[in-house]
Parts: C-alpha cells; structure tokens; sequence
C-alpha cells in the first residue's frame, strides 16, 4: 500500500469520530444544467448536466433531512447564528435556457430559492460554446485534421473510445489558450467543417427577456459570472475587475435591480487564489463562490469571497450526498482545511 492510499485508509477508519468537525452549517449546490433524460449518443459534456429526475431527488433529499431551502442574501443570518437550522443554497453557472424550461418548474412547484449565475455573453449571444461545438463535430466526423503554429493534428474518430479520447485531448488543448488565441485556435477548427460558431449559444443560452422573467420571480436571483468566462488566473488585475464590474454593470442595466452575489469561472485552485480573493474584496459584490468542495461553516463570514461548493453532477448518489454533508468527504479526501477557503 503507498503512502497516498494508506494515509486515506486511516482516515476512513477516523472518520466516524472526527468527520463531525466539517459537516458544518450547510451547503451551496453548483449545478450546471437540468435537461430531460436521453438517450442520444453524448460525450464527456455531460458531466455538467442533470436529468429533471435527479434534480427533483435532490431536492427531496434535503427536505427529508429537514433543512432550510434559502437565498444567498439570507446566507448571513446562518452563518451569524440567528437561525439554527440546516441549509442548502441552489446555484447554476452560465445562464442555460433550460434553467428556465426545466429547472424551474421544478424548484416553483417546491418553493425552493436558486440562483442563476449569468456569463452576460451567453443572453448577448456572443459566447462560443465550443465544448458543445466539439462534441457534435466530433459524433459526425470519421476523421478530423487542423494545422497550429506549425504543427498538423490528425484524429480518427472511427469508434467512441476514439470520440471520446479525442474530445479530452481537445478539451483540454483549447482550454491551455485564453483570449483571442483561443478564438483563433476555434475558428481554425470549426470554421474548416463549416460549424457556425454562435449556434450553440443561439439554441442553448437563456436570452435576456427570459433572464428579465426569472428575475421577476422572488425566488430567483441573478448573479454575475463574467462577461467572457475567462480563467482568472490567465488575466491581470485590471482585466479581472473589468469582468467582474462589467459583467455586474451590464445585468443592473438590464434588471434595474442590484446585483451583489457572483461565481468565479471554473472555480478551482488553479483559477482562484488569494489575488482573486483579494481583488473581489474591492469590488460591491457581497458573496462569492468557488468549484472548490466544502461545507459552509460559520467562520466562512469572514471569507465571504471564498465559499466553497457541492458539485453535483449526473454521477452523485445519495451515498456521496451523505458523506458529503456529514463531512466525511472534506475530511478524507478534501482539503487539509477544515473551513475550505482558498
């Protein structure tokens, strides 16, 4: 047995005793996209959505358990001790039509708060979806060849394991650039299979009079994610206020209503660190979240701009769930930090 996987089998023989310490106050829930369950030949993408289903058993989960369904705006009062209950907080990232068509009815009929986190270049359709770009030109190729800077890339896409091989190495190879040499590398390989690059967004992305409904909804709040979604440690300080102010600026002019909760794109400790946290600290935004995982605990008052999150996806069972709330998840494999910051 390594090192590694010792050290995690004594701490599942010590989580009984000590996973207490981080189950903390609640939890906020990152979700994605809810969509009707399919049975379309998919790639990796899926990893970001949940069935209506799923959903639907989450949120009864919580409710057997008895917690409080709150707003991020009512975060403060729990974490300041004036309500002694269990909570969770709902979020989505991005700003998907089907928040609207699918996840909505469904957090209505149960009277659930949620927050959508809004890319504003998704309702201004200048967003390149280009994961979803990647998947369909991926399903419909034999094969798939590009030039960049020098070099050629050839792929045969014969059998799914090769699809699905191909579309992790292009993930992440577009990902590796920001900015306009993303853009060129998208355009280099979309544009050459006649893929028009907006039509993701046209389709898939809430359009400013939907998000202009769900905001009228106490239920609902629209929360700012950046103009262009961008890796926030890829950009300078100016820039990173650029995205977040203007991205705040743009939903207040459309809403006429005060936008103050915001999620980092991506999310993780690759993204998001102490110059992030720091800089978010100087702008008007009240809270906001992280991808890294963790339960809200109420020394998190003092880490406003920090908080952690349960991602949910189309794998979570009920077993992870429990572990997670129970804080054996954040004590075994999760952080070495009890309060999961940065």
């Amino acid at each position: 047995m390594n090192t590694t996987k010792g050290k995690i089998f004594i701490k599942n023989a010590l989580s009984p005793f000590f996973r207490g310490l981080y189950q903390g106050l609640g939890q906020i829930v990152v979700l994605h996209r809810v969509i009707p369950k399919s049975k379309e030949k998919r790639l990796r993408n899926t990893g970001i959505e949940i069935t209506e289903a799923h959903l639907e058993d989450l949120i009864v989960y919580f409710k057997k358990r008895n917690y409080d369904f709150i707003s991020l705006d009512e975060l403060p009062d729990y974490l300041q001790g004036n309500i002694k209950k269990k909570f969770v907080i709902f979020t989505l990232d991005d700003g998907y039509v089907d928040n609207l068509t699918h996840a909505y009815p469904i957090f209505k009929r149960h009277n659930v708060p949620f927050t959508i986190y809004v890319t504003t270049n998704f309702p201004d359709k200048k967003a390149v979806l280009w994961w979803y770009l990647l998947e369909d030109l991926l399903l419909k190729e034999q094969k798939i060849s590009f030039n960049l800077k020098e070099e050629t890339y050839n792929f045969n896409l014969q059998s799914y394991a090769e699809q699905e091989e191909t579309f992790n190495f292009l993930r992440h190879l577009i990902k590796s650039y920001e900015g306009e040499e993303q853009l060129n590398l998208i355009k280099t390989l979309f544009s050459k299979y006649n893929m028009p690059l907006y039509e993701k967004v046209e389709h898939l992305a809430l359009n400013w009079n939907q998000i202009i409904e769900l905001n009228s909804d106490p239920l609902v709040t629209i929360a700012a994610h950046t103009v262009n979604h961008p890796s926030f440690k890829a950009i300078s300080d100016s820039q990173l206020l650029y995205e977040v102010n203007q991205s705040v600026s743009i939903l207040e002019s459309r809403l006429n209503s005060p936008v103050e909760h915001f999620a980092y794109p991506f999310g993780s400790p690759v993204e998001v660190g102490i110059r992030e946290v720091e800089l978010m600290s100087q702008t008007k935004i009240k809270t906001s979240t992280t991808g890294r995982k963790g339960n809200i605990m109420a020394e998190h008052q003092n880490h406003m701009h920090a908080l952690p999150r349960l991602y949910v996806g189309p794998q979570t069972t009920e077993r992870y769930l429990n572990d997670f709330v129970n804080g054996k998840i954040s004590f075994v494999s999760g952080s070495k930090q009890r309060i999961v910051t940065v």
